[in-house]
């Protein structure tokens, strides 16, 4: 049903790893494998990823609040895996139910769409992890830094024209 599809190669940075029957290691991996239809889904618990899951982000927490760490679970990888847990059961729910109509082609290049809308989700995603981490570069090279806090030399200042001469506060009003 999606196949055919042609899509932009996508990799999201994502240590948690997941151990099932079929598959072991990371999460974003797991994806990537299903949609290039490596792995069947239907082999997959999604039930058995997102409890561990759920256990592994206890356990940060409860980790955190005994070191008295505020720092808590990383949004970042927590949002990545709630994407990514989203687009698994978007995918295994269009598979387990069952087409209306054999035929209709509309509806199978709608089916595409929505694969690729949540695909380019995941692109943007990276897009603007990316974009942050060269923005941070960026400003952390910026901060070596330093700006000409003295005027310009004296010879320069005979050179450069008098801009505000004989301007008053008269002038302007």
């Amino acid at each position: 049903m999606l196949q055919g599809c042609h899509l932009v190669s996508y990799r999201i940075e994502m240590p948690y790893a997941v151990q099932t029957e079929v598959f072991e290691g990371p999460f974003d991996v797991l994806l990537r494998l299903i949609l290039d239809q490596e792995v069947d889904l239907y082999e997959i618990s999604l039930t058995n990823i997102v409890d561990s899951y759920l256990t592994e982000m206890e356990r940060i927490l409860s980790g955190a609040a005994n070191d008295g760490n505020n720092s808590g679970v990383d949004l970042e990888l927590a949002t990545e895996f709630l994407l990514i847990a989203a687009t698994l059961v978007e995918l295994k729910t269009r598979r387990l139910l069952p087409d209306r109509t054999d035929g209709d082609l509309d509806e199978e290049f709608g089916l595409w769409e929505e694969r690729d809308l949540l695909l380019s989700r995941l692109l943007e995603c990276k897009t603007f992890k990316t974009a942050a981490s060269i923005f941070r570069q960026m400003s952390h090279q910026a901060s070596f830094a330093y700006s000409r806090t003295a005027g310009p030399e004296d010879k320069f200042l005979a050179i450069a024209p008098d801009l505000l001469g004989g301007v008053t506060g008269e002038n302007l009003g």
